[in-house]
């Protein structure tokens, strides 16, 4: 996986319109599997502080302008927030890794649209036909 593509793929695209996929194509049980699976594919001593990262990290999602910002500058902001986190803490993250410290992120805020409707017409998002 090289994170140069990504944000390349990603180009175009707005935050919302990925977390409308993912609340669309996984439902809340699975949502919630998915996360804490991915956090197997770090170092135990090190999933504390990824934890710790991302729960922080949705905060800056949360700001009124993200919904109309452009996903790859999204993505490149957040790759280069996650690369600075792991060398303050002497940790070497691989392109995989640091792309599963971001989904981490994605995941809790399809988490959270999940379960808040008013968080969901906030962002413009449907989860099913009619919401």
């Amino acid at each position: 996986m090289n994170l140069q593509e990504l944000v390349h793929q990603y180009r175009g695209a707005k935050l919302p319109k990925l977390v409308e996929k993912q609340i669309k194509s996984l439902n809340e049980d699975t949502l919630l599997q998915a996360i804490q699976a991915t956090y197997h594919h770090f170092p135990i001593e090190f999933r504390k502080q990824v934890d710790a990262f991302t729960h922080a990290y949705v905060k800056n999602w949360l700001a009124p302008h993200i919904v109309t910002m452009d996903l790859g500058d999204i993505f490149s902001d957040t790759i280069h927030d996650i690369k600075g986190m792991a060398t303050q803490a002497g940790v070497s993250l691989n392109d995989e890794q640091i792309f599963d410290v971001f989904n981490l992120i994605v995941m809790k805020v399809s988490y959270f649209a999940h379960i808040d409707p008013e968080f969901r017409k906030g962002w413009g998002i449907k989860k099913g036909w009619f919401s």
